[in-house]
């Protein structure tokens, strides 16, 4: 294993990295509250800005 630890404690820490990258994008979203419903009028407007 790399710099001589075990498997066990190595597994362990790899699964807190991975635990932690999760709760910190859940609080990112849930602090910008992304809008994840797209309105007609917005629709509209960014296919006439793009013809």
């Amino acid at each position: 294993m790399p710099a001589g630890v075990s498997w066990p404690r190595y597994l362990r820490m790899f699964g807190a990295s991975v635990l932690s990258m999760f709760v910190g994008a859940e609080v990112v979203h849930q602090y910008y509250r992304p809008d994840l419903v797209i309105s007609n009028s917005r629709v509209i407007l960014v296919h006439i800005a793009h013809v």
